[in-house]
């Protein structure tokens, strides 16, 4: 097979868990559920109680996940070592795996590596392959790595499988927001090797390096107002501006939440969020944040 054949991996090629929900689904009712691949069992992590054999558990099935990928990637370069070469097979094969395994790029090559398997794989692939006209919410305590799974390795995500996706980030306040868009954008200007694997995202003037509200990738070629990355808090306004793909994260907080006027906007504001979107009934809307009152906002999603 000529090598322009080779340059894009097969489904079988690659692993695709998180779009390929055949016989052996991963996410069964939204449950972190697992096939063990020795014994054939399926073993739900949320019925496990015990602390320690949670964990043992999931490190167990995580060796599992990461040998099946090796298996894969050696499969992969075996196949097309005499026409791409080893380096060049082992690139393809992390570029197709990143696109399709949210999980796989946020922990292995992002560097997120407090990750824990039984959460974290189920977490990330909870946004995998998100339908059209999607509207979703999604509600884990503080501290539990939901925006750094759930928006930061998301977005990228998103980007690296569309580079014209235009994404609006939204919050409480426009700093939150905007610290979320730097710490995506740092991942494009300053991970070497997520900058190896796709370098037509990695900006190499100043002049691309954006600002802490907007941010575009060098890929991009729609000629398009909005940044591939934008930053925006509940009360400013983005007129005349279409989003793709848009993350109310964080939208209220601990504080907030005692404050009527505060939540009078909030809801205001979520009412309104469709008309932010390009095309609503293509567009998606997600809503990721912890519950800190009955009657907080989360009631009206």
């Amino acid at each position: 097979m000529v090598a322009a054949a080779q340059k894009t991996p097969t489904k079988d090629q690659v692993l695709s868990w998180a779009r390929d929900k055949g016989k052996e689904s991963l996410m069964l009712n939204w449950k972190p559920v697992w096939k063990d691949r020795q014994t054939g069992e399926i073993v739900n992590f949320a019925e496990i109680g015990d602390h320690d054999e949670l964990i043992r558990t999931s490190q167990r099935f995580e060796a599992q996940y990461l040998n099946e990928i090796a298996e894969l990637r050696r499969d992969f370069v075996l196949k097309n070592l005499e026409s791409l070469g080893y380096e060049e097979s082992v690139r393809i094969f992390e570029r197709e795996l990143c696109k399709k395994d949210p999980y796989y790029l946020g922990k292995y090559v992002l560097g997120y590596d407090k990750a824990v398997f039984h959460l974290h794989y189920f977490m990330a692939n909870s946004m995998a392959n998100l339908p059209p006209g999607y509207r979703g919410l999604r509600e884990f305590p503080r501290d539990s790595y939901k925006s750094t799974f759930m928006v930061i390795t998301y977005v990228i995500n998103a980007i690296i499988n569309d580079p014209n996706v235009r994404i609006l980030l939204k919050s409480n306040k426009v700093a939150n927001a905007g610290n979320k868009l730097i710490e995506a954008k740092n991942h494009f200007l300053r991970n070497e090797r997520f900058r190896e694997l796709f370098p037509e995202h990695a900006p190499r003037k100043v002049a691309e390096h954006g600002s802490g509200i907007k941010w575009d990738t060098p890929a991009k070629t729609a000629p398009q107002n909005e940044g591939t990355l934008n930053a925006a808090g509940v009360g400013s306004s983005q007129t005349s501006q279409h989003y793709d793909i848009i993350i109310g994260d964080d939208f209220w907080d601990q504080k907030s939440v005692k404050s009527p006027e505060v939540m009078s906007k909030c809801r205001g504001e979520m009412a309104e969020i469709e008309y932010l979107l390009a095309a609503p009934p293509k567009g998606r809307i997600i809503f990721i944040g912890t519950r800190f009152s009955y009657d907080d906002p989360s009631t009206d999603l």
